[in-house]
């Protein structure tokens, strides 16, 4: 599989002297995983913004350290600023291409619910977390809508169809979204309201 590609330089500045660096557009990052020893890195921030949005979290990147050999890796975690938005740091997993490995996946919600029923959407997650080949773990797991036929219907994890290429490791018992009975008259069909869940900071790709 031919997998996106970002290359970076090693990284000696640590510490309060991080900020400096990312005031000439670079931005600092670790890789650690897979028995490798972690290793400190840097790269244009611009670059880096193109390549995610083509990976997210569940595509492999090759890191290419200049003089080096390709890594493969998964973008594990992102540091934003909570105010500016600025991207500050980010965390790499070495992952090994024939060993599996878990990654947490976003929900994509499709379909829609009866428009018979006046009811409302709640959606109580919008990530689950699977276990699978680094180059086999999907962008997204769809969940249809319009299993939501009565008030009182809610969708769980065991009610998605089984993929032989991963595995959803959240309880099967997991409600992932229910249609409730409306607490107020509302003119519109079905109102949807999101999870609480902490907002992302950078969009992840679409499939």
């Amino acid at each position: 599989m031919t997998h996106q590609t970002l290359e970076v330089e090693m990284r000696t500045v640590l510490g309060n002297s991080l900020r400096k660096l990312r005031h000439t557009g670079l931005v600092p990052a670790v890789v650690y995983g897979n028995g490798v020893e972690n290793f400190n890195i840097q790269f244009p921030v611009g670059i880096f913004l193109k390549t995610y949005k083509l990976i997210g979290k569940t595509t492999v990147v090759d890191l290419v350290v200049k003089g080096g050999k390709k890594l493969p890796c998964l973008v594990y975690e992102l540091d934003v600023h909570p105010v500016l938005g600025t991207l500050r740091h980010v965390d790499f997993l070495a992952v090994n291409l024939s060993e599996k490995t878990t990654a947490t996946v976003p929900v994509n919600f499709v379909g829609e619910p009866s428009k018979e029923v006046d009811g409302v959407i709640i959606k109580s997650i919008n990530e689950l977390e699977v276990e699978a080949l680094p180059d086999s773990i999907p962008h997204h797991i769809d969940v249809d809508l319009s299993i939501l036929q009565a008030i009182g219907d809610v969708i769980t994890v065991s009610d998605l169809a089984k993929n032989a290429n991963y595995e959803i490791l959240d309880d099967g018992d997991l409600a992932i979204v229910s249609f409730n009975e409306v607490q107020e008259e509302k003119e519109e069909p079905a109102a949807i309201i999101e999870p609480t869940a902490e907002a992302a900071t950078l969009e992840a790709p679409k499939a």
